[in-house]
């Protein structure tokens, strides 16, 4: 597996990872990637799409294996809950891990609601810090967007607390002094 236009999809059977899948595939004919599974049972439903498929069944952590095979992918995507025992949770422990730990972009799909049409992207939100990691994933959420035509929000997080330690993340020509006295 190389690392040019792969969409890594992790499925594990359940009715979100199956959603997941159908949203990679989707997104992997708009941008005429490959789709790599890690469980091959999965394979219909990307075939149905003429869409380039290899497969593997991995074995260990599932966190653990997406995560080593991200290195070698140009987008990740799970859903938001597996097959695991805590059903009830909103995120599972993938999508909740695999966004931070991978090495490329991650999509979490949704749970799908029967009954509603499937939209694979309305709207795309992505974390930033400035570091390089998150100006390659605002980058690629940027090319994501263009490709759906979906809304694109980008979060950035800084703390908030007194004094100018908690302003390190301010630019330099910024005056720290004059930002912690219009809090005061």
């Amino acid at each position: 597996m190389t690392t040019d236009n792969v969409v890594l999809v992790g499925v594990d059977g359940s009715l979100e990872s199956l959603e997941a899948l159908r949203w990679a595939v989707q997104h992997a004919a708009h941008s005429g990637a490959r789709v790599h599974l890690v469980i091959e049972e999965a394979e219909a439903i990307v075939r149905e799409a003429n869409v380039p498929v290899t497969s593997a069944l991995e074995t260990g952590d599932p966190t653990g294996v997406l995560v080593e095979l991200s290195r070698e992918a140009s987008l990740a995507v799970v859903g938001t809950r597996g097959g695991g025992g805590f059903a009830d949770r909103l995120l599972g422990a993938v999508s909740s891990a695999l966004p931070a730990h991978a090495h490329c972009p991650v999509a979490v799909v949704p749970q799908h609601k029967e009954g509603s049409a499937f939209t694979p992207v309305r709207r795309i939100v992505v974390g930033v810090d400035g570091s390089d990691s998150s100006r390659k994933a605002l980058t690629a959420a940027v090319v994501a967007a263009h490709l759906w035509n979906a809304e694109l929000t980008a979060i950035a997080a800084v703390p908030i607390a007194a004094g100018s330690g908690a302003l390190a993340w301010l630019p330099a020509a910024v005056d720290h002094e004059e930002v912690v006295n219009a809090q005061a």
